[in-house]
Protein backbone atom coordinates (compact mmCIF):
# COMPACT_ATOMS: atom_id res chain seq x y z
CA UNK A 1 0.00 0.00 0.00
CA UNK A 2 2.74 2.28 0.89
CA UNK A 3 4.43 1.50 -2.42
CA UNK A 4 1.32 2.38 -4.38
CA UNK A 5 1.00 5.69 -2.62
CA UNK A 6 4.64 6.45 -3.35
CA UNK A 7 4.17 5.76 -7.04
CA UNK A 8 1.10 7.98 -7.18
CA UNK A 9 2.97 10.79 -5.46
CA UNK A 10 5.83 10.40 -7.90
CA UNK A 11 3.42 10.49 -10.84
CA UNK A 12 1.89 13.68 -9.54
CA UNK A 13 5.30 15.29 -9.36
CA UNK A 14 5.80 14.50 -13.11
CA UNK A 15 2.59 16.28 -14.14
CA UNK A 16 2.54 20.08 -15.04
CA UNK A 17 -0.77 21.78 -15.82
CA UNK A 18 -2.24 18.39 -16.44
CA UNK A 19 0.49 17.40 -18.94
CA UNK A 20 3.21 14.88 -18.42
CA UNK A 21 6.83 15.80 -18.95
CA UNK A 22 6.89 13.80 -22.17
CA UNK A 23 3.95 15.74 -23.55
CA UNK A 24 5.52 19.04 -22.54
CA UNK A 25 8.78 18.03 -24.28
CA UNK A 26 6.82 17.16 -27.39
CA UNK A 27 5.04 20.53 -27.33
CA UNK A 28 8.33 22.38 -26.91
CA UNK A 29 9.87 20.42 -29.76
CA UNK A 30 6.83 21.12 -31.98
CA UNK A 31 7.05 24.84 -31.17
CA UNK A 32 10.75 24.86 -31.96
CA UNK A 33 10.00 23.15 -35.27
CA UNK A 34 7.38 25.78 -36.12
CA UNK A 35 9.83 28.57 -35.33
CA UNK A 36 12.52 26.83 -37.35
CA UNK A 37 10.10 26.37 -40.26
CA UNK A 38 9.19 30.08 -40.13
CA UNK A 39 12.86 31.05 -40.12
CA UNK A 40 13.58 28.69 -43.02
CA UNK A 41 10.56 30.03 -44.96
CA UNK A 42 11.70 33.61 -44.42
CA UNK A 43 15.22 32.69 -45.46
CA UNK A 44 13.84 31.05 -48.62
CA UNK A 45 11.79 34.16 -49.47
CA UNK A 46 14.76 36.44 -48.96
CA UNK A 47 16.90 34.06 -51.01
CA UNK A 48 14.27 34.08 -53.81
CA UNK A 49 14.22 37.89 -53.78
CA UNK A 50 18.01 37.99 -53.92
CA UNK A 51 18.01 35.50 -56.77
CA UNK A 52 15.41 37.61 -58.64
CA UNK A 53 17.42 40.77 -58.09
CA UNK A 54 20.56 38.92 -59.21
CA UNK A 55 18.78 37.74 -62.36
CA UNK A 56 17.54 41.29 -63.07
CA UNK A 57 21.05 42.62 -62.55
CA UNK A 58 22.40 39.96 -64.90
CA UNK A 59 19.77 40.87 -67.51
CA UNK A 60 20.59 44.57 -67.20
CA UNK A 61 24.30 43.77 -67.38
CA UNK A 62 23.64 41.71 -70.48
CA UNK A 63 21.77 44.62 -72.05
CA UNK A 64 24.60 46.99 -71.16
CA UNK A 65 27.15 44.58 -72.62
CA UNK A 66 24.98 44.22 -75.73
CA UNK A 67 24.71 48.00 -76.06
CA UNK A 68 28.44 48.33 -75.48
CA UNK A 69 29.06 45.73 -78.15
CA UNK A 70 26.73 47.60 -80.49
CA UNK A 71 28.57 50.83 -79.76
CA UNK A 72 31.88 49.09 -80.50
CA UNK A 73 30.49 47.63 -83.72
CA UNK A 74 30.08 49.39 -87.06
CA UNK A 75 26.27 49.57 -86.52
CA UNK A 76 26.75 52.78 -84.54
CA UNK A 77 29.76 54.55 -86.02
CA UNK A 78 29.32 57.65 -83.82
CA UNK A 79 28.15 56.74 -80.27
CA UNK A 80 28.07 60.36 -79.11
CA UNK A 81 25.85 61.34 -82.02
CA UNK A 82 23.69 58.31 -81.30
CA UNK A 83 23.16 59.39 -77.68
CA UNK A 84 22.52 62.98 -78.77
CA UNK A 85 19.87 61.74 -81.15
CA UNK A 86 18.38 59.66 -78.34
CA UNK A 87 18.21 62.76 -76.12
CA UNK A 88 16.70 64.84 -78.95
CA UNK A 89 14.17 62.09 -79.67
CA UNK A 90 13.24 61.96 -76.00
CA UNK A 91 12.81 65.75 -75.89
CA UNK A 92 10.79 65.64 -79.12
CA UNK A 93 8.55 62.97 -77.63
CA UNK A 94 8.06 65.11 -74.50
CA UNK A 95 7.30 68.18 -76.65
CA UNK A 96 4.88 66.16 -78.75
CA UNK A 97 3.06 65.06 -75.63
CA UNK A 98 3.01 68.67 -74.40
CA UNK A 99 1.73 69.83 -77.79
CA UNK A 100 -0.94 67.16 -77.68
CA UNK A 101 -2.13 68.46 -74.32
CA UNK A 102 -2.05 72.04 -75.61
CA UNK A 103 -4.03 71.00 -78.70
CA UNK A 104 -6.67 69.38 -76.51
CA UNK A 105 -6.89 72.56 -74.45
CA UNK A 106 -7.02 74.69 -77.63
CA UNK A 107 -9.81 72.52 -79.03
CA UNK A 108 -11.72 72.97 -75.80
CA UNK A 109 -11.24 76.74 -76.02
CA UNK A 110 -12.32 76.75 -79.67
CA UNK A 111 -15.42 74.81 -78.72
CA UNK A 112 -16.17 77.38 -76.00
CA UNK A 113 -15.55 80.28 -78.39
CA UNK A 114 -17.76 78.66 -81.03
CA UNK A 115 -20.53 78.24 -78.50
CA UNK A 116 -20.07 81.87 -77.44
CA UNK A 117 -20.09 83.00 -81.08
CA UNK A 118 -23.31 81.09 -81.73
CA UNK A 119 -24.88 82.65 -78.64
CA UNK A 120 -23.76 86.13 -79.76
CA UNK A 121 -25.10 85.54 -83.26
CA UNK A 122 -28.44 84.49 -81.81
CA UNK A 123 -28.51 87.55 -79.54
CA UNK A 124 -27.50 89.82 -82.44
CA UNK A 125 -30.27 88.38 -84.61
CA UNK A 126 -32.81 89.02 -81.86
CA UNK A 127 -31.53 92.58 -81.33
CA UNK A 128 -31.60 93.22 -85.09
CA UNK A 129 -35.18 92.02 -85.25
CA UNK A 130 -36.17 94.24 -82.33
CA UNK A 131 -34.30 97.20 -83.88
CA UNK A 132 -36.06 96.74 -87.22
CA UNK A 133 -39.43 96.62 -85.47
CA UNK A 134 -38.61 99.77 -83.48
CA UNK A 135 -37.45 101.60 -86.62
CA UNK A 136 -40.61 100.52 -88.43
CA UNK A 137 -42.73 101.76 -85.51
CA UNK A 138 -40.89 105.11 -85.65
CA UNK A 139 -41.27 105.36 -89.42
CA UNK A 140 -37.52 105.30 -90.10
CA UNK A 141 -36.54 104.08 -93.57
CA UNK A 142 -35.17 100.54 -93.56
CA UNK A 143 -32.01 101.48 -95.49
CA UNK A 144 -31.35 104.66 -93.48
CA UNK A 145 -27.93 104.68 -91.79
CA UNK A 146 -28.19 104.54 -87.97
CA UNK A 147 -27.13 107.55 -85.94
CA UNK A 148 -27.70 111.26 -86.41
CA UNK A 149 -27.98 111.72 -90.20
CA UNK A 150 -28.55 114.82 -92.28
CA UNK A 151 -30.44 114.69 -95.58
CA UNK A 152 -28.18 114.96 -98.64
CA UNK A 153 -27.64 118.35 -100.30
CA UNK A 154 -28.91 118.94 -103.82
CA UNK A 155 -26.30 121.00 -105.70
CA UNK A 156 -27.16 122.85 -108.94
CA UNK A 157 -24.14 124.57 -110.52
CA UNK A 158 -23.36 126.22 -113.82
CA UNK A 159 -20.84 123.42 -114.36
CA UNK A 160 -23.83 121.06 -114.60
CA UNK A 161 -25.73 123.36 -116.98
CA UNK A 162 -27.89 125.13 -114.38
CA UNK A 163 -27.49 128.68 -115.71
CA UNK A 164 -28.54 132.16 -114.64
CA UNK A 165 -28.12 135.14 -116.88
CA UNK A 166 -24.79 136.82 -116.18
CA UNK A 167 -25.00 139.09 -113.11
CA UNK A 168 -28.75 138.40 -112.92
CA UNK A 169 -31.16 136.27 -110.89
CA UNK A 170 -33.27 135.24 -113.88
CA UNK A 171 -33.38 131.49 -114.56
CA UNK A 172 -32.70 130.08 -118.01
CA UNK A 173 -35.50 128.09 -119.65
CA UNK A 174 -33.55 124.84 -119.24
CA UNK A 175 -33.00 125.62 -115.55
CA UNK A 176 -36.72 126.18 -115.02
CA UNK A 177 -37.59 122.89 -116.75
CA UNK A 178 -34.97 121.03 -114.72
CA UNK A 179 -36.48 122.32 -111.45
CA UNK A 180 -39.89 120.95 -112.43
CA UNK A 181 -38.73 117.65 -113.91
CA UNK A 182 -35.64 116.74 -111.85
CA UNK A 183 -35.19 118.86 -108.75
CA UNK A 184 -38.68 118.56 -107.25
CA UNK A 185 -38.70 114.71 -107.60
CA UNK A 186 -35.30 114.63 -105.84
CA UNK A 187 -36.70 116.72 -103.01
CA UNK A 188 -39.69 114.37 -102.74
CA UNK A 189 -37.39 111.33 -102.57
CA UNK A 190 -35.30 112.86 -99.78
CA UNK A 191 -38.45 113.87 -97.90
CA UNK A 192 -39.71 110.27 -98.16
CA UNK A 193 -36.46 109.00 -96.64
CA UNK A 194 -36.50 111.68 -93.92
CA UNK A 195 -40.18 112.09 -93.04
CA UNK A 196 -39.49 114.63 -90.26
CA UNK A 197 -38.14 117.34 -92.60
CA UNK A 198 -40.51 120.21 -93.32
CA UNK A 199 -38.19 123.10 -94.28
CA UNK A 200 -36.37 123.59 -97.58
CA UNK A 201 -33.42 125.97 -97.56
CA UNK A 202 -32.28 127.37 -100.94
CA UNK A 203 -28.78 128.86 -100.69
CA UNK A 204 -27.33 130.99 -103.49
CA UNK A 205 -23.53 130.95 -103.98
CA UNK A 206 -21.27 132.91 -106.33
CA UNK A 207 -17.61 132.90 -107.27
CA UNK A 208 -15.32 135.78 -106.24
CA UNK A 209 -15.51 137.87 -109.39
CA UNK A 210 -16.43 141.42 -108.42
CA UNK A 211 -19.67 142.97 -109.61
CA UNK A 212 -19.19 146.35 -111.19
CA UNK A 213 -20.25 149.13 -108.90
CA UNK A 214 -23.94 149.73 -109.37
CA UNK A 215 -26.94 150.70 -107.38
CA UNK A 216 -28.68 147.78 -105.63
CA UNK A 217 -32.45 147.82 -105.27
CA UNK A 218 -32.70 144.64 -103.20
CA UNK A 219 -33.62 146.46 -100.01
CA UNK A 220 -36.64 147.98 -101.70
CA UNK A 221 -37.60 145.26 -104.22
CA UNK A 222 -36.70 141.93 -102.57
CA UNK A 223 -39.83 141.43 -100.46
CA UNK A 224 -42.09 142.40 -103.35
CA UNK A 225 -40.25 140.02 -105.65
CA UNK A 226 -40.88 137.19 -103.21
CA UNK A 227 -44.59 138.02 -103.17
CA UNK A 228 -44.96 138.37 -106.94
CA UNK A 229 -42.42 135.65 -107.75
CA UNK A 230 -40.90 137.96 -110.34
CA UNK A 231 -37.16 138.51 -109.97
CA UNK A 232 -36.57 140.25 -113.29
CA UNK A 233 -36.56 143.67 -111.60
CA UNK A 234 -33.96 142.75 -108.97
CA UNK A 235 -30.58 144.49 -109.35
CA UNK A 236 -27.94 143.17 -106.90
CA UNK A 237 -24.93 145.40 -106.20
CA UNK A 238 -22.60 142.70 -104.83
CA UNK A 239 -22.10 138.92 -104.68
CA UNK A 240 -23.97 138.54 -101.40
CA UNK A 241 -27.01 140.21 -102.95
CA UNK A 242 -26.63 138.20 -106.17
CA UNK A 243 -26.63 134.94 -104.22
CA UNK A 244 -29.75 136.02 -102.32
CA UNK A 245 -31.57 137.11 -105.49
CA UNK A 246 -30.82 133.83 -107.23
CA UNK A 247 -32.04 131.88 -104.19
CA UNK A 248 -35.29 133.89 -104.33
CA UNK A 249 -35.67 132.94 -108.02
CA UNK A 250 -35.48 129.22 -107.21
CA UNK A 251 -37.73 129.60 -104.16
CA UNK A 252 -40.39 131.24 -106.34
CA UNK A 253 -40.33 128.18 -108.63
CA UNK A 254 -40.55 125.68 -105.75
CA UNK A 255 -43.40 127.58 -104.09
CA UNK A 256 -45.43 127.30 -107.27
CA UNK A 257 -45.16 123.51 -107.29
CA UNK A 258 -48.15 121.76 -105.65
CA UNK A 259 -45.95 118.79 -104.74
CA UNK A 260 -44.09 120.88 -102.16
CA UNK A 261 -47.03 122.66 -100.53
CA UNK A 262 -46.34 121.22 -97.09
CA UNK A 263 -42.82 122.70 -96.95
CA UNK A 264 -41.64 126.09 -95.82
CA UNK A 265 -39.16 127.23 -98.52
CA UNK A 266 -36.54 129.80 -97.45
CA UNK A 267 -33.98 131.76 -99.54
CA UNK A 268 -30.46 132.25 -98.17
CA UNK A 269 -27.17 133.59 -99.51
CA UNK A 270 -23.65 132.28 -99.11
CA UNK A 271 -22.30 134.92 -101.48
CA UNK A 272 -18.71 134.32 -102.47
CA UNK A 273 -17.57 133.16 -99.03
CA UNK A 274 -18.14 129.38 -99.05
CA UNK A 275 -16.07 127.01 -101.18
CA UNK A 276 -17.27 123.69 -102.57
CA UNK A 277 -15.73 121.82 -99.61
CA UNK A 278 -17.95 123.89 -97.30
CA UNK A 279 -15.03 125.86 -95.89
CA UNK A 280 -14.58 129.61 -95.92
CA UNK A 281 -12.53 130.93 -98.79
CA UNK A 282 -9.21 132.64 -98.18
CA UNK A 283 -9.42 134.46 -101.51
CA UNK A 284 -9.53 132.99 -105.00
CA UNK A 285 -10.33 135.29 -107.89
CA UNK A 286 -11.44 133.98 -111.26
CA UNK A 287 -14.27 132.53 -113.29
CA UNK A 288 -15.27 129.31 -111.45
CA UNK A 289 -18.49 127.79 -112.76
CA UNK A 290 -18.68 125.18 -110.00
CA UNK A 291 -18.88 127.88 -107.32
CA UNK A 292 -21.75 129.65 -109.06
CA UNK A 293 -24.37 127.34 -107.71
CA UNK A 294 -27.61 126.76 -105.83
CA UNK A 295 -27.63 124.35 -102.89
CA UNK A 296 -30.92 122.93 -101.62
CA UNK A 297 -30.97 121.56 -98.07
CA UNK A 298 -33.83 119.93 -96.16
CA UNK A 299 -34.22 120.10 -92.40
CA UNK A 300 -36.75 119.96 -89.62
CA UNK A 301 -38.42 123.15 -88.38
CA UNK A 302 -36.90 124.50 -85.17
CA UNK A 303 -39.37 125.75 -82.58
CA UNK A 304 -38.92 129.29 -81.23
CA UNK A 305 -38.36 128.11 -77.66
Amino acid sequence: MAGVLFQQESYKRGVVLGLTMAEIVLIVLFTLLLVLAAVVSKDKREKAILISERDDAKAQLALVEKLAAALRSEAIPDPEAFFRELVIAKEAAANAEKTKVELREARAQVAQLTAGKDALAKTNAELTKQNEKMRADLGIAKDAVPGHQWPPIIRLSEADNYFFKSGSAELSADFRNAIVEKVVPKIQKIAADYPDVDVIEVVGHTDEQSIRSRYSNLDEAMIEAVKTRDVSSLVPGDNAGLGEARAVAVVSMLNQDERLKRFSVLPLSGGQLIKLDEKLTTGSKGDVKERRRIEIRLRKHQSAD
